[in-house]
């Protein structure tokens, strides 16, 4: 947890100092967003903890399915983001030409 804040506040940094120069057009919101929402399922997996290891992997796995849906479906609001998955996703339909 403590790696992952200390990694966006680099982010924020660098993001802040190095405008000056270029601006990247990186929207700062729907970024925040989603490190929240990674943020929360961190944090929500190291708050429940099971005595079992098997119901702890299951309650983990659980939690990171769960935000994982919620990441793909804050993803599929932006235009972007939506046409490059469907990219992606037809890329893996197509058979391999040999």
């Amino acid at each position: 947890m403590g790696l992952m804040i200390a990694q966006g506040l680099q982010f924020l940094i660098v993001h802040r100092v190095a405008r000056r120069h270029y601006d990247m057009q990186i929207p700062l919101k729907p970024l925040a967003l989603n490190l929240m929402v990674a943020g929360a399922g961190v944090g929500i997996a190291y708050i429940f903890r099971q005595g079992s290891p098997a119901w702890d992997i299951a309650l983990k796995a659980g939690i990171c399915a769960l935000c994982g849906a919620i990441l793909l479906a804050l993803l599929w609001r932006e235009p972007a983001a939506r046409a490059r998955l469907l990219q992606m996703m037809s890329a893996r339909r197509r058979p391999a030409v040999t």
